[in-house]
């Protein structure tokens, strides 16, 4: 049986270190699949991230964090 895992009900961060032909030496090779983020807030609130924007999405969830009523 086939599926998406973690199921998108299943709140948390979900990351996908991606396919490199190279992961030695990034600069040289290519990406088979490029690496995911994804992020489900217990509120229902998303965030999604690929490729170079993978680093960048702890920000994005902190700041929904910060305001977000589920948390207090």
């Amino acid at each position: 049986m086939t599926g998406s895992w973690p199921p998108a009900e299943l709140a948390g961060l979900h990351l996908d270190a991606g396919i490199h032909t190279r992961p030695w030496t990034p600069e040289h090779g290519y990406w088979l699949r490029i690496p995911t983020a994804d992020y489900r807030c217990p509120c229902g609130w998303t965030a999604s991230a690929s490729g170079d924007g993978v680093p960048l999405i702890t920000k994005t969830i902190a700041a929904h964090l910060s305001n977000c009523e589920e948390n207090d």
